[in-house]
């Protein structure tokens, strides 16, 4: 009997644990499911977000330029002369105007290169020596430093990453003058006024052992037709003044424009020493082919907004005053003209351009943030949580972007609409979702 009892014991405690075991895992089931359920139901409220900037858009035509001046090439027989310039390179000159200093020395070409550099190092620093502040003090020693490092690692960047050769010596005259204001105020040069007398000094000790003055050159010196300009030191000749000038392009055609590239770029010889050369007038040009379909986009007498690309981005107003079609080999030129003479500017012959047809300035929107609401375009943005619906009018298209146009507040009244609300329309900083679910107007976000 014991034994009927202990078995009946037994499956009973097998059942208890059976459904013990059946409860727990129903138990996990539902935890998972709970689980599951509000980590969907959480996902679905998560957005992605990006913040609205301005944007501009730029239609372009692109192509290596060919620059066309008024240049007259300034030599001294002989070739065994240094050049002394009192004035920087660029320089606006007129009659009375020292152009440069000649001397004559002896040597080889290498010994007078040498001499060369030198002389010109020394005349850059007196210039800049001169330029020092009456007003410095010692207070403003340790910024003058701190500038003073910063520009040598930006002349290095410069010099290493292919910036513009006048970049570069920019840079180099502004740590030049940062170097000569500490050694003023330290007392290394004594004063600003010492360290004139110095440099002075020692130029004119190089001089002494080198040569004895030849000549002094001004611009009266050139003929009666010469009544001044802007005048560039030796090292901006390139030899092609006298085939892309300006007169050149009067008449020109595709065929004369061709010609003159095939024309080799002069050269002085060992018997003349090349001083540097006069531009006498502030009037400059250049002539950039494209395409023969890029024709009708452009207008004759119509000023443009041109990219000098190699000057770092330099952007200049020229009036296209010529367009030489080209039919026979598919290429139009587009001659441009300005009086503009920026400073900081090199003046390459052969420069990488950018023309701008069209410029478009407006609202960058995320192309994944684009949805239409009752056939309008449009996007979500998120602001305090809430989702609202902004109504925008699209001008362009990017990769993986869209420039909107969006009337200020001014200009809606401007056009007669009534209806402005600040809260119907995107404006700049507002935050847009990119990628979200369920979205609607009026939302809230967790």
């Amino acid at each position: 009997m014991s034994t009927r009892e202990d078995r009946i014991a037994q499956r009973r405690e097998i059942l208890r644990r059976l459904g013990a075991s059946f409860a727990f895992r129903l138990l996990i089931i539902v935890l998972i499911l709970y689980a599951l359920y509000h980590c969907v139901a959480a996902f679905s409220d998560r957005v992605v977000t990006d913040v609205i900037t301005q944007g501009t858009d730029r239609t372009t035509l692109t192509g290596e330029a060919i620059l066309f001046r008024d240049e007259m090439v300034l030599t001294e027989i002989g070739g065994n002369h240094l050049c002394s310039y009192p004035n920087e390179n660029g320089a606006k000159v007129n009659t009375s105007t020292t152009l440069a200093e000649l001397y004559l020395t002896a040597g080889d070409e290498a010994t007078r290169a040498q001499i060369q550099a030198t002389l010109q190092a020394l005349d850059r620093q007196i210039a800049l020596a001169e330029r020092l502040p009456i007003k410095d003090n010692l207070a403003s020693l340790p910024q003058l430093r701190r500038d003073a490092y910063e520009q040598l690692l930006f002349n290095n960047r410069l010099a290493t990453t292919g910036g513009t050769m006048q970049s570069i010596h920019a840079g180099g005259y502004e740590l030049l003058l940062s170097m000569n204001r500490i050694a003023a105020l330290t007392g290394e040069g004594g004063g600003s006024a010492a360290l004139v007398s110095s440099l002075k000094a020692e130029r004119q000790r190089l001089l002494l052992s080198s040569g004895y003055m030849a000549k002094t050159l001004t611009v009266s010196d050139l003929g009666s037709e010469s009544t001044g300009g802007y005048f560039y030191h030796a090292n901006s000749v390139d030899g092609y003044e006298e085939i892309f000038s300006r007169a050149a392009l009067a008449d020109m055609t595709a065929a004369d424009y061709d010609r003159l590239l095939q024309l080799p770029r002069r050269t002085y010889g060992d018997g003349v020493t090349v001083v540097g050369k006069l531009v006498s007038s502030f009037y400059w040009s250049i002539v950039l082919p494209v395409d023969y379909d890029k024709k009708d986009s452009v207008k004759e007498g119509e000023t443009y907004d041109v990219i000098f690309n190699d000057e770092e981005g330099l952007t200049l107003s020229m009036t296209l005053e010529r367009v030489i079609p080209s039919v026979a080999d598919g290429r139009v030129l587009l001659v441009l003209t300005t009086s503009t003479m920026p400073r900081q500017f090199s003046y390459t012959r052969f420069s990488g351009v950018s023309l701008v047809l069209t410029e478009s300035e407006g609202y960058r929107v995320p192309q994944t943030a684009l949805v239409q609401k009752d056939g309008q375009d449009g996007v979500y943005i998120l602001s305090g949580g809430r989702v609202s619906f902004r109504a925008i009018d699209i001008i362009s298209r990017g990769e993986g972007y869209v420039l909107a146009y969006v009337p200020t507040r001014e200009q809606r009244e401007d056009e007669g609409d009534q209806t402005y609300h600040y809260d119907r329309y995107l404006d700049i900083r507002d935050v847009v979702i990119t990628d979200g679910r369920d979205l609607y107007d009026g939302k809230y976000i967790d």
